[in-house]
């Protein structure tokens, strides 16, 4: 049986998902390489509450060498993991192109690459391991230990999250300021949901400034839209999602504007449907657990089998975005959530995510 060369860029939560979908194949032997800077994938999710309580960090973070020899075990399959970054994509030539100077050849290319974040305690590297992460966590950790005065950038989960955790841990020996850059925190979510957050929020001594949005900021000053600036003993910047597609910057047309991947309705790259995007770097994702699980992961599949596996008489399914689900902990006593037009009383937040993130949970898709 002739073996088919696949590449996974990626080697986090959606690479190993991408990873499980491909070794269900029992008629095409697959030889499947997964690349990342990191060994070690993260379960970010879990970032704001291993920021406070720094023994958690440990718990966050899995092998990703062991996880590919889990799930080609028993299979007709091979994986193998390279720790290097991607430098270049040649999608005509079907090279991919790594730091390490190796060249992999590939019939078919998964992108799962996700996304870096402005402070490098949420999200892995695009280019350096897991240590530069956990020592971010555990240099933020610090930080806000020895800050008096704190400003939180960004009203978006991450910002809400970290500051309720931070509120919590300290309550009113610290002075933390939430500026949301928009109308309300969590401006994805229903008014009285932003309402409800950010009374949780003041509860636990956070203030939060809505409509006041940041235009450059240092580690102790901000400077606003409007040409004021207030100083701070710490500033967290918890904003904005930065792609992880600078391989692909030959390609211009790819990308959207943010540099977020463009794909057709079931995730391959128009002109390439040999290359399929999946995770954070799509560009019509939400960019969320939930996305990948319920939005995206069914459409992978029946891609995978129709372009990697050549059943050509399976009907694909086109990506459609999940309705808005969102559950966002303030602090260990509960949060606002809402899930398929129900909002989650404070109780089941609490239940589902305050009391520990979820945290047990990541091996479930990480390992």
């Amino acid at each position: 049986m002739s073996s088919k060369e696949v590449v996974i860029i990626g080697g986090s939560f959606a690479g190993i998902a991408a990873l499980k979908a491909l070794v269900k194949s029992k008629d095409v032997k697959l030889s499947i390489t997964v690349v990342s800077p990191s060994d070690k994938a993260l379960f970010n999710i879990g970032t704001p509450r291993a920021t406070i309580e720094t023994e958690k960090i440990d718990k966050i973070f899995y092998d990703v060498n062991k996880a590919i020899k889990t799930h080609v075990s028993g299979t007709i399959h091979s994986g193998k993991f390279i720790k290097a970054y991607v430098t270049e994509v040649d999608l005509g030539q079907q090279v991919v192109y790594l730091s390490n100077n190796e060249t992999l050849h590939y019939e078919n290319l998964i992108i799962a690459s996700g996304t870096t974040t402005q402070h490098p305690a949420f999200k892995l590297d695009n280019e350096r391991d897991s240590r530069y992460t956990i020592d971010a966590i555990k240099g933020l950790n610090k930080q806000i230990k020895d800050a008096r005065k704190i400003a939180i950038i960004g009203g978006g989960p991450t910002g809400v999250e970290l500051a309720g955790e931070i509120g919590y841990e300290y309550g009113s020996s610290k002075s933390v300021t939430l500026f949301t850059g928009s109308t309300q925190p969590l401006p994805v979510l229903s008014k009285g949901l932003g309402d409800k957050a950010t009374q949780k929020l003041q509860n636990l001594h956070v203030k939060v400034v809505n409509n006041k949005k940041s235009k450059s900021y240092t580690e102790t000053t901000v400077t606003f839209n409007d040409g004021s600036s207030e100083s701070f003993d710490l500033v967290i910047p918890a904003f904005q999602l930065i792609p992880n597609s600078q391989f692909l910057s030959n390609y211009p047309k790819i990308t959207d504007a943010n540099g977020f991947i463009i794909t057709d309705d079931y995730l391959r790259l128009k002109d390439y449907p040999n290359v399929i995007a999946f995770g954070d770097i799509v560009s019509q994702g939400v960019k969320s657990l939930v996305d990948i699980l319920f939005g995206q992961v069914g459409v992978l599949r029946n891609t995978i089998a129709y372009e990697v596996f050549g059943k050509k008489s399976v009907t694909l399914k086109a990506y459609k975005q999940p309705g808005t689900t969102l559950i966002v902990p303030i602090g260990k006593g509960g949060g606002v959530g809402t899930a398929f037009g129900l909002n989650f009383p404070n109780f089941a937040v609490s239940f589902l995510k305050s009391k520990d993130y979820m945290i047990p949970k990541g091996g479930e898709n990480l390992s």
